[in-house]
């Protein structure tokens, strides 16, 4: 495994590209994640990294390429989500293997930190500000279901790219993907109501209080299950997240 200076040092180099311009080419990379990603979200590290982790650098290196600013609306959203998502795969592919992305994340003051420190494009823009400071004020909650930081406790991995012509009903579909998931999204068990931490670290993003969000995930769920979250009176708890690889 290269040490984190080199792995800096290696990004620096491949992102000191001139701007393009141009609207975002998502081919490739949908290629790579059919191949790669399985209908569970779960990820085939192991190949990816022995056939095709030149690629998906190739494809990131065109993303920092384009004028970021130029988009708007629906394209911003979906390079934005495409970004964050190909930039954290190639994170795990350089480090790979490991167990966890928290093995690449230091509680040492100074420390190297996955998500703060692994950088993007010329700006080198971190996935915490991708995160935080770009794609949550959109205003557009589905968002969350569609950025993965490569652990087993996030929504699936959609195994396509998000494109801007279809992305309403990608994002829509993602969000179901992912409720319906009992052990990462959404378990019902009597008056009990268990939801994925996200709710928890990002619940204003959803609705102001505890009775809205759970109106916003009655919107993707079927019709019974629907019933019983607006009915009220539920307890609402936290699933466990489960930090480890994305891995099959």
């Amino acid at each position: 495994m290269r040490s984190v200076h080199a792995s800096l040092l290696s990004l620096s180099v491949l992102f000191a590209l001139p701007a393009a311009g141009g609207e975002p080419d998502f081919r490739a990379y949908d290629r790579l994640l059919r191949a790669y990603v399985d209908e569970r979200g779960l990820v085939d590290y192991a190949a990816f990294k022995r056939k095709d982790e030149a690629a998906l650098r190739r494809c990131v290196a065109e993303f920092a390429a384009v004028d970021a600013a130029a988009l708007e609306g629906n394209a911003k959203k979906a390079y934005w989500i495409n970004v964050y998502n190909a930039v954290t795969l190639q994170a795990m592919l350089e480090f790979y293997p490991l167990r966890s992305i928290k093995d690449k994340v230091s509680h040492l003051p100074g420390g190297y930190n996955v998500w703060k420190d692994y950088r993007f494009g010329p700006q080198k823009v971190s996935l915490d500000e991708i995160e935080h400071k770009i794609l949550r004020p959109l205003g557009d909650p589905r968002i969350h279901a569609a950025i993965v930081c490569a652990s087993k406790g996030c929504p699936p991995l959609r195994n396509e790219a998000f494109v801007p012509e279809r992305l309403d009903a990608q994002l829509d579909d993602t969000v179901r993907r992912w409720l319906r998931d009992p052990r990462r999204g959404l378990r019902v068990e009597g008056q009990r109501v268990l939801l994925s931490k996200i709710f928890d670290w990002f619940g204003e993003d959803f609705a102001p209080d505890v009775p809205g969000r759970l109106r916003w995930v009655a919107r993707y769920v079927d019709e019974e299950t629907a019933r019983r979250l607006r009915s009220g009176g539920l307890e609402v708890a936290f699933l466990d997240w489960d930090w480890s690889l994305n891995a099959r």
